[in-house]
């Protein structure tokens, strides 16, 4: 039906203006009077139930859901009264439809500005749409990548509302159809005509919708097989095969060259495990859509931006670029055209003295004096001078001399006469007595002497062990000290060096940068030929053409793969993707073969623009990367000296104390007597 005056249900006239578009089912025209609407007009007269449904939903146009989607707010007929022929809506300007952005190679045409930010945002609009159509108690049923627009300010508009599962005094108009990319695991395979939706059903295909747009258009099912025969998407959907799962027994991995879930939060995580785990079925486990808005606002205010890349935003629990890992392990520039931002002011001879600057850290070394003035320690007894002479004869041998020698004055007195010989005897007796009683009191008093010296004698024999090891335990505690102090000095001179080779890398990396972006510019004029064919090819989607054994659930894991241009399709990469074997393979590169057939070189042309852009944004976010590195230079370099004779410091306090204790060792054992 193309009839260019109609009738709203208030018998106003609608004049229509040029055509925005056309669909299946119908075509949608400017309303000239009334900018901010449009005309949807149906290729056929909708019957009486699609007929009562769209004035059912005109009824329940609501702020709240004109803000989120493109709802019906009248209907429009042929003549005043008439049938219902079509429906007025919002009219969405600008904006493309969802999968133009979660696609790599189209938002490359189409959002080339959007970075990670722009999608957590897109995707943070998306959920905040979906809830606002549950909160007005209806399902979208139907969610594709198709139902979903987004605007160059990143906010999402759900359109085709009419084919919405809608409840309106009493009488619920079901959705009828669906896409099985986005139907829950307890729906796929299930005919779809007249059965009741849910919002949790809704609720995975928005998972999904949100998944695609962080993690570059991969489906998150789609992914390597490693059990036998092939895995769909659809079993995969069916048997709850979360390809990017981060525990439990897996039967899938993610494709390579994809971002890992960890490269999210790790409350975001749980939300996507929650949607497609094995419980995701049971009542309320799927996350609703506000909670998917909240979390995706709260991670949109708290990202990073890689000093490398400022094209690169990630998340704030990570420690390292994850985009930059990608980039270097093969995958393709996901945020290459986002625009660099002049980094003016740099300098590299004024940045590199301030390199120059900084002092390597000081690592010669003198040992320290002790900390204090060294005092003996007094031994713990006073040692008396040993015994002058040597011990006395024995007594006994003492006593029988002076025997011997009174008998022999006995037996002299004898002789001479009786008399004297009595006087004799009285005084070899008294005599004998008195040597033998004076010799008996020297020896008590040289054993008591001779006892008390061996005492104090033992008791300094004890000190002086102690003292001796002292001595050995204060040498062995600084060797230790010292020894440590060294190799220290060793590791944090040998880090100054290294990290002073690194800076003066990224110099000559700095220093060589201009001619390696005019030797890839050369490059690129002496093969204008290949690079305007493989921008040719790269505007060639595989999902805007008939690719006879390609529907959209191979299409989706082409796009997980990295697979969505004919510039994409090389046989070793097509044929690692699941589900594509040699016949498939063959089909895209016969197909590949054909769009090159239509290529046109244009000498005139020269390089694409878009090469020579790309070629520039590549260059400038190596040089903003590198300028950021060297500014940083001497700050690290600073830090790499201070915490090195920090470190020294304190090791040489140590060293100090052991100084101190082994000269205090060395006096204590001086005093002890040899």
């Amino acid at each position: 039906m193309t009839a260019t005056s109609l009738y709203d249900n208030t018998d106003q006239p609608i004049v229509l203006g040029p055509m925005l578009g056309q669909g299946g089912e119908g075509s949608v025209f400017e309303i000239p009077a009334a900018p901010t609407r449009a005309a949807k007009v149906y290729h056929r007269i909708p019957d009486p139930r699609k007929a009562a449904k769209l004035r059912a939903m005109a009824g329940l146009a609501s702020p709240d859901l004109l803000a989120a989607a493109a709802w019906p707010i009248a209907t429009l007929h042929q003549r005043p009264g008439g049938p219902v022929v079509g429906l007025v809506m919002p009219k969405v300007v600008g904006a493309r439809e969802i999968h133009a952005l979660y696609s790599p190679a189209h938002r490359k045409k189409d959002f080339p500005q959007a970075d990670w930010a722009f999608l957590i945002r897109a995707a943070a609009s998306c959920a905040t749409a979906f809830e606002a159509v549950h909160r007005a108690g209806h399902v979208i049923g139907d969610v594709n990548q198709s139902n979903v627009l987004v605007s160059p300010e990143a906010k999402a508009t759900l359109i085709d509302c009419d084919s919405y599962q809608v409840c309106a005094a009493g009488r619920r108009f079901p959705c009828n159809v669906g896409v099985p990319l986005y139907t829950p695991p307890e729906l796929q395979g299930q005919d779809l005509r007249g059965l009741v939706r849910t919002p949790d059903h809704d609720r995975f295909g928005l998972a999904v919708l949100i998944f695609h747009l962080l993690f570059m258009g991969r489906h998150p099912f789609a992914g390597r097989y490693l059990g036998q025969g092939e895995m769909t998407l659809e079993r995969a959907i069916r048997e709850y095969h979360f390809a990017f799962a981060p525990t439990g027994a897996h039967v899938m991995q993610p494709p390579p060259l994809s971002l890992p879930l960890s490269a999210v939060p790790p409350e975001l995580a749980i939300l996507f495990e929650r949607a497609f785990g094995k419980s995701s079925s049971e009542p309320g486990a799927r996350p609703t859509a506000a909670e998917w808005a909240a979390a995706l606002e709260d991670l949109g205010g708290r990202l990073q931006t890689c000093p490398l890349d400022l094209g690169h935003r990630f998340a704030p629990h990570l420690d390292r670029c994850p985009w930059c890992d990608l980039t270097r392990q093969g995958a393709p520039h996901f945020f290459l055209a986002v625009a660099a931002h002049p980094t003016g002011g740099f300098v590299l001879a004024a940045v590199w003295e301030e390199i120059e600057r900084v002092p390597a850290p000081r690592t010669d070394y003198r040992r320290p004096p002790p900390e204090k003035f060294i005092v003996p320690s007094p031994l713990p007894v006073d040692v008396p001078p040993p015994p002058g002479e040597a011990a006395p004869p024995d007594l006994y041998q003492r006593v029988v001399g002076w025997i011997a020698v009174g008998a022999g004055l006995l037996i002299a007195a004898v002789v001479v006469s009786f008399f004297l010989a009595t006087v004799a005897f009285v005084t070899g007796v008294v005599f004998g007595v008195y040597w033998v009683v004076l010799e008996v009191g020297r020896r008590r008093a040289w054993w008591k002497e001779q006892a008390a010296w061996e005492s104090a004698r033992q008791i300094v024999h004890r000190e002086k062990g102690r003292r001796e090891e002292a001595y050995r335990r204060a040498c062995q505690l600084l060797r230790s000290a010292e020894e440590q102090w060294h190799q220290l000095a060793a590791q944090r001179a040998a880090d100054f060096v290294a990290k002073k080779k690194d800076l003066e890398t990224l110099r000559e990396q700095y220093l060589q940068l201009q001619a390696a972006e005019e030797a890839e510019y050369q490059e690129l004029e002496q093969n204008a030929r290949s690079a305007q064919r493989a921008e040719f090819l790269q505007r060639q989607f595989i999902s805007a053409h008939a690719i006879p054994g390609i529907g959209p659930a191979r299409e989706a894991m082409l796009r997980s793969y990295g697979i969505e241009t004919a510039y994409d399709i090389v046989g070793e990469r097509v044929i690692e993707v699941p589900g594509f074997g040699e016949k498939l393979t063959a089909k895209l590169l016969a197909w590949r073969r054909q769009v090159e057939q239509t290529f046109n070189f244009d000498p005139a042309a020269g390089i694409p623009q878009a090469e020579i852009g790309a070629l520039k944004v590549k260059y400038d976010q190596r040089r903003r990367g590198l300028e950021q590195q060297l500014r940083r230079g001497p700050a690290e370099l600073q830090a790499v000296t201070t915490r090195a004779e920090q470190e020294l410091s304190r090791l040489m306090d140590r060293v100090r104390a052991g100084v101190t204790e082994l000269a205090q060792a060395e006096a204590d054992l001086l005093v002890v007597p040899r």
